[in-house]
Parts: C-alpha cells; sequence; structure tokens
C-alpha cells in the first residue's frame, strides 16, 4: 500500500520507486488533484469559520435591542446561504476524492498479447494515485 504521506512529500520519489518495479505514477495528476483537493478543504473550513461568526450574531444582535426572534430570523438567512455553500464545497471535495480514488489512479496494467486489449485491475487501498505496470 502506498503512504498517503509519502506520496504528498515526494511524488517523484514514489515514482521513481515504482518505476524500478516496472510501474509507472502519474505524478502531475495526482499532484493536480491533490491540489484540488486541498483547496476544497481550505474554502470549507473558511465557510465553517463563517458560519461560527454568523452564529455568534445572535447575541450581538439581541444585545442591541433586537427580539430573540428576531435576530434568529435574521441570522438564520446568512446561515443558510453558507450552508448551501458549504454543502456544494463538501461535494466538490467528495468528488475529487473520489477521482483520487478511482480514476488514473492506481491500476495494474498488463499487456496480455498484441490482439488482446490492455488488462487494467485496479487496487484499491488507502489512497490510489496513477499507478501502471510497464511492458
Amino acid at each position: 500500500m502506498l503512504d498517503i504521506r509519502r506520496l504528498r512529500e515526494n511524488p517523484e520519489d514514489v515514482a521513481q520507486a515504482l518505476l524500478k518495479k516496472g510501474y509507472s505514477f502519474d505524478s502531475e495528476s495526482f499532484k493536480a488533484l491533490d491540489a484540488q483537493r486541498k483547496e476544497a478543504d481550505v474554502s470549507s473550513q473558511s465557510l465553517q469559520a463563517d458560519k461560527k461568526k454568523a452564529s455568534k450574531k445572535v447575541g450581538q444582535l439581541i444585545g442591541q435591542g433586537m427580539s430573540v426572534d428576531e435576530a434568529k430570523a435574521e441570522v438564520a438567512k446568512e446561515l443558510e446561504a453558507i450552508d448551501e455553500k458549504l454543502g456544494v464545497e463538501v461535494e466538490k471535495a467528495r468528488a475529487i476524492q473520489s477521482k483520487l480514488m478511482t480514476c488514473s489512479c492506481l491500476s495494474l496494467t498488463s499487456q496480455m498479447s498484441p490482439y488482446h486489449r490492455v488488462k487494467t485491475k485496479t487496487i484499491m487501498s488507502k489512497f490510489e494515485c496513477g499507478v501502471s505496470q510497464l511492458s
């Protein structure tokens, strides 16, 4: 199994090690997908912080003389908008993670014969990334 920390720190080293064993590793695809995943995670965390700030507004509005129901209603609109954006970002992160797990990521390929197609077997591990066996 490939260690995700090692992949993130040294994808080229992993590619070289796999090459010695007869596999190719698409480190550029891996890095691009991992960067997209990180961007979606950062965006989700930012939206969570915005949600926390908006929730604190209820107390501030009540302190300014607004009724509890009015304060909650005003903040509810803002929270709803944040929740919608957050849902989009979470789904985006899931889709990217799914791509990392299944797309071009970790696959073994072998040429069966000149008359047969290339047979690909995807190996599911904790984390997958563009690996294919060289013929």
